[in-house]
């Protein structure tokens, strides 16, 4: 399956494929905040929330966006160019980043307003695995993300000026002649996959959650798959120190706050 994607984006793309790849990736990543935000509203509207809560989810999306940036800025200003303008506008997203933006405005949001904040941190947590799902397709067809060498036959090879091709490229794996990146583990699409398990878990569990069960249960069980999913990958602009990737410190933390949250709440329960 792989090969053939890779003959069609080589092949029948040509030089244009890289734009016809970056259309893509911004209908799957437009598909998925907009899913994202119908199935929140409908879910608040289920359960009669107050209508200042959909003005919060609005706010908080803008924040995502912004703290999606937040991440590659420091990584740009702890580099050794230092950080540009032109690093400050142009760039990557990183998902931790937008979700601790979402998180961050609804909680202050929520507060300057006197809200609960539950169920409707439960509830973006609930459809967050499915949204990211549409943007890690995304990411496959831009070529963002990508993973490791391979040889294998679900390998996939990117067009000219992808990120797999101009990494690949400035390390001296292919030619400056050559049309293709080398064959590499489409981890995106794993993810995505990961992504729906995750979300049928919850939505199972949804059920009989308490306050805050399926926002700890949410971030563990992604943090757990992100962690080892970094292993896959080989995209060096996402930042490794000390063997170790940003996202992969950030998914520690995550897991050791989460299963706290968890025996937190499972404490105050019996009590």
């Amino acid at each position: 399956m792989g090969r053939l994607i890779s003959f069609f984006l080589i092949e029948h793309c040509g030089c244009g494929g890289l734009s016809l790849l970056s259309r893509g990736y911004l209908l799957f990543f437009a598909a998925g905040v907009v899913s994202f935000t119908v199935l929140v509203s409908i879910e608040m509207r289920r359960l009669r929330l107050a209508a200042e809560y959909f003005y919060v989810l609005f706010i908080s999306l803008i924040f995502g966006l912004a703290g999606a940036r937040v991440i590659p800025i420091i990584q740009a200003f702890a580099s050794p160019k230092g950080l540009s303008w032109q690093g400050v506008i142009h760039g990557g997203m990183v998902f931790y980043g937008g979700l601790g933006g979402v998180y961050l405005a609804s909680f202050i949001l929520l507060r300057a307003r006197r809200l609960r904040p539950f169920p409707y941190i439960d509830i973006i947590s609930l459809y967050v695995p499915l949204a990211h799902s549409f943007g890690r397709i995304g990411c496959f067809l831009v070529g963002c993300c990508f993973g490791r060498i391979t040889q294998s036959r679900i390998g996939v090879s990117y067009p000219v000026g992808s990120p797999a091709y101009t990494q690949h490229l400035s390390h001296g794996m292919i030619y400056p002649e050559s049309v293709k990146s080398l064959p590499v583990i489409p981890v995106q699409i794993l993810e995505a996959v990961l992504n729906v398990i995750i979300f049928a878990v919850l939505y199972a569990k949804k059920p009989r959650a308490n306050d805050g069960e399926l926002t700890a249960t949410y971030l563990i069980l992604y943090a757990v798959c992100r962690f080892f999913i970094e292993f896959m990958r080989d995209d060096a602009i996402r930042g490794i120190y000390s063997g170790i990737s940003t996202a992969q410190y950030i998914s520690a933390a995550i897991i050791i706050a989460g299963i706290y949250t968890l025996l937190l709440l499972n404490t105050k329960i019996r009590s």
